[in-house]
């Protein structure tokens, strides 16, 4: 099974944000692994998906206030090779 790992930059800044983060990743199926670093700078969020859903995320996230960019998108098979 192809997957994806994408990073994206945001801004949650608290507990209540990381909440908002949560609920949108469990909107998405697509979301089997996320983790985020709110020690870094950029409050990095690091997302493993099956399908490249970087502009879904980041507009769902827009939305509900939460900026957020996607920095990178890598595909764990080419990783591999």
């Amino acid at each position: 099974m192809t997957r994806f790992i994408m990073i994206l930059r945001t801004a949650v800044q608290n507990s209540e944000e990381l909440e908002i983060v949560s609920k949108v990743m469990f909107d998405f199926a697509e979301i089997t692994k996320w983790s985020i670093d709110l020690e870094d700078c950029d409050r990095i969020l690091r997302v493993e998906t099956t399908t490249r859903i970087g502009d879904q995320l980041v507009e769902k996230l827009n939305e509900l206030g939460l900026n957020s960019a996607v920095l990178e998108i890598f595909d764990s098979l080419l990783m591999q090779n």
